[in-house]
């Protein structure tokens, strides 16, 4: 689980840019800048674009999948590992995800499964794999290219808390 320090630092890959996943046919490696699955949280719904919004919103049903173990891949993914142990948050990251769409005029028809809800897990969001300000610069760069819209999120300042959608 990615809630303490040394294990987000580690998926992060601190020794360059590549974060190294440990897969059932040995090391895997992913560029930071391209996870494959993402969840933009702690950046609200509402700052994404159309694209993303859609993306994270299917990618939460994956992560979450692989997190409480339904499927064999992605389970060692870093945002699974970060995910994991906090199924209520991530519950509720898909319904502010879920809401948004809905808000821009989206049809949302996938109510979250009851069997991705552990209740022995955590309310509390985890801390990102990767610096905020990293995560920002990217969802920034791919706003940019796709639309030509900046991402309009403000980083929090160190003494606030990290809030949720």
């Amino acid at each position: 689980m990615c809630s303490s320090d040394a294990v987000c630092q580690r998926l992060a890959g601190q020794s360059g840019s590549i974060a190294y996943i440990r897969g059932s046919g040995g090391s895997d490696e992913i560029t930071r800048g391209d996870p494959l699955v993402r969840s933009w949280h702690p950046i609200s719904a509402n700052a994404l674009d159309d694209t993303a919004l859609i993306a994270e919103h299917n990618e939460l049903l994956i992560i979450a999948k692989a997190a409480a173990g339904l499927t064999k891949g992605w389970r060692n993914h870093p945002e699974v590992l970060r995910w994991r142990g906090h199924s209520k948050a991530l519950k509720r990251r898909h319904d502010d995800v879920a809401m948004e769409m809905v808000r821009r005029g989206y049809n949302h028809r996938s109510p979250w499964p009851k069997e991705l809800i552990n209740e022995a897990d955590t309310d509390d969001p985890p801390k990102p794999w990767q610096p905020l300000e990293e995560m920002a610069r990217l969802l920034d760069e791919r706003m940019r290219r796709r639309s030509g819209r900046p991402l309009k999120w403000v980083l929090p300042k160190h003494d606030e808390p990290l809030a949720s959608s």
